[in-house]
């Protein structure tokens, strides 16, 4: 596979992981959706989206009733979270 098309697939896949997250929180299944905002967060941390990945993150841990993990986040900075954990 040439250059550009691995580069594609690779800004698809990361745009499809930040909408999956949204998806899923609005199906109602805030756990999975902030845990895929984390994953976008740890795999793409210089990503178009990160800040708000990063927001929704917190916001999205909050609604779960996830509080120390949101309380976690909200502390770190968004452009150096190496490896978030739950």
């Amino acid at each position: 596979m040439t250059g550009w098309r691995v580069l594609l697939l690779h800004q698809r896949g990361r745009e499809g992981l930040n909408f999956s997250a949204a998806a899923l929180l609005r199906m109602g299944r805030t756990s999975e959706a902030a845990d895929r905002y984390i994953e976008y967060i740890n795999r793409f941390p210089d990503g178009r989206r990160i800040e708000t990945a990063h927001l929704n993150a917190i916001d999205t841990l909050r609604e779960a009733g996830r509080l120390q993990d949101a309380k976690r986040l909200d502390c770190a900075d968004p452009t150096e979270i190496r490896r978030y954990s739950h």
